[in-house]
């Protein structure tokens, strides 16, 4: 299983929910959204407000039928749907493969809650991802820190329509802005501590990001000691 990154100095800790083989391990979310007991969900819906924040999700058939963005689209596995259809205002079955430069990402609306899925190319069946309430998303988006591979940190956000990019600041003081497709970025350089995007109703807004620092590069070897 793939080693998710995680850190104690996380603002408001989100869903952290483990459910047969599948480990959806929440990184950092705003203030809006909140953990999810896992229990059993007697009906599926989907939002209708969804359709006009997130415009990847245009086109999902409110009955349940999944709809999927891409050239190569992705089903999401059938162990990830059984999983995560305990976690309540989810439905798993109206999945949305949203692409995914590293690996593979899904978006997966509800009638409350929204979850932004990632797999993993290098270990099939590997899931990891956050959720959080759609109100959240709608203002601040959702986000999680995962890994590539070879262990480079990388972070996955999902934000609202009129997002072609975002504004990301590191550490450091520097910036980038990093493009959005499907309502994704990819962050997967420097060390990002924020994240600047607009809200639904088109307000600026900063999110807060948790990643563990990059390593150092190695130090030049220097000369022989005598």
């Amino acid at each position: 299983m793939r080693k998710r990154l995680q850190r104690s100095a996380i603002v408001v800790p989100v869903l952290v929910s483990i459910v047969a083989a599948i480990s959806v391990a929440a990184a950092m979310a705003s203030s809006k959204n909140h953990v999810l007991k896992p229990h059993a969900v007697p009906s599926r819906a989907v939002s209708t407000r969804l359709d006009h924040i997130f415009s990847v999700l245009r086109g999902t058939d409110l009955r349940g039928r999944s709809a999927s963005v891409g050239a190569n689209p992705q089903p999401l596995p059938a162990a990830a749907i059984k999983g995560l259809s305990h976690i309540p205002g989810l439905d798993p079955s109206a999945a949305v493969f949203a692409g995914g430069t590293t690996d593979p990402v899904w978006v997966i609306p509800g009638s409350t809650e929204l979850c932004l899925i990632n797999g993993s190319t290098a270990t099939p069946g590997d899931l990891g991802g956050v959720c959080g309430s759609i109100s959240g998303a709608e203002e601040h988006g959702l986000a999680v820190t995962t890994e590539s591979a070879s262990g480079t940190p990388i972070v996955l956000g999902l934000v609202p329509n009129g997002n072609t990019s975002v504004k990301v600041t590191n550490t450091d003081g520097t910036t980038e802005h990093v493009p959005v497709t499907n309502n994704v970025y990819e962050i997967d350089s420097g060390n990002p501590s924020t994240v600047n995007l607009n809200e639904a109703s088109g307000k600026a807004t900063t999110r807060h990001l948790a990643i563990l620092s990059r390593p150092p590069a190695s130090a030049p070897a220097g000369p022989p000691t005598p």
